[in-house]
This record gives C-alpha cells, sequence and structure tokens, in this order.
C-alpha cells in the first residue's frame, strides 16, 4: 500500500499534520508523528494511487480552487443544492473520480460492497455506474483547512 493523499495535494493538502492515530511506544501513549506533507493514509495499492494522481487529482484541484473563491462569500457552512450548482469550472468525470478514489482509499471496504464501482474506476472506464442510490454531494466550509 502507498501513501494516499486525502484530499489530493493537489488541493493544497500539503502542510503540517500530527497523525491523529494513537500509538504505544514505552507504556506512553501519544499522537503519533507530526508530518510536513499532508494528511495521508496507506489505503491505495499503487497503481490506484497513481492512477488519481496522474489522471484525476490536478482537475481535484483546480475545483477546489475554484470552490475557496466561491465559498469566501459565505460565513458559515454551505450545503449547495444539485441545481443550480456552484458557478466553477470543473472536469466533472475527472474530479468524481479523485473523489471516490479517495472514498475508497479511506474506507477499504467500499471494494467489497461496490465491487462494480472498483472494477470501473480501476479500469479507467469511460463510464463509471454509481450503486443504486448513491450520489455525490459537496458541502462548502469557509475555512482554507477545509477541502
Amino acid at each position: 500500500m502507498t501513501r494516499a493523499h486525502v484530499p489530493p495535494q493537489a488541493a493544497g493538502n500539503q502542510g503540517k499534520v500530527i497523525s491523529a492515530t494513537v500509538r504505544i511506544h514505552d507504556q506512553r501513549r501519544s499522537n503519533g508523528r507530526p508530518t510536513t506533507v499532508g494528511m495521508w493514509l496507506r489505503g491505495l495499492c499503487g497503481d490506484c494511487n497513481s492512477l488519481a494522481g496522474a489522471n484525476c487529482d490536478a482537475a481535484y484541484g483546480d475545483f477546489a480552487n475554484e470552490l475557496k473563491t466561491y465559498a469566501r462569500v459565505r460565513p458559515h457552512l454551505y450545503l449547495p443544492g444539485p441545481d443550480p450548482a456552484p458557478p466553477v469550472r470543473l472536469a466533472p468525470g475527472r474530479v468524481a473520480r479523485s473523489i471516490l478514489i479517495g472514498m475508497f482509499a479511506t474506507t477499504p471496504h467500499l471494494r467489497v460492497l461496490f465491487p462494480g464501482l472498483a472494477s470501473d474506476l480501476c479500469e479507467r472506464r469511460d463510464h463509471i455506474t454509481m450503486p443504486d442510490g448513491a450520489v455525490l454531494r459537496m458541502a462548502l466550509y469557509p475555512l482554507s483547512a477545509c477541502f
């Protein structure tokens, strides 16, 4: 398994992060080591991680930057409706794939629950089929630390 950055580094996930993993060493509890390469976890094989990094994550980064500008005018958490969508440019297929691959990185049992979606993503199919009842939604929060 490789380091999967969720959200992608292209979206600004590159700063200092204190590991949330609780560690016990010499009978002392700590929160892990600080890292300066952003938040990551070992949740994807090298092929899937490279697939996201090479083909999708830059589009997600561009989308996140566009949303930051849009979200600055909102003082609180905002859950935009699906229609109309926020007036920002995006590559919808690549952004959706980046988000979905990130979801598989953070929740590995999704591969068992949704094997068709995992296959669509891994095989780089032109059309991905979302499981029945599943939709991607977004929430905007006006802090630069949230993506």
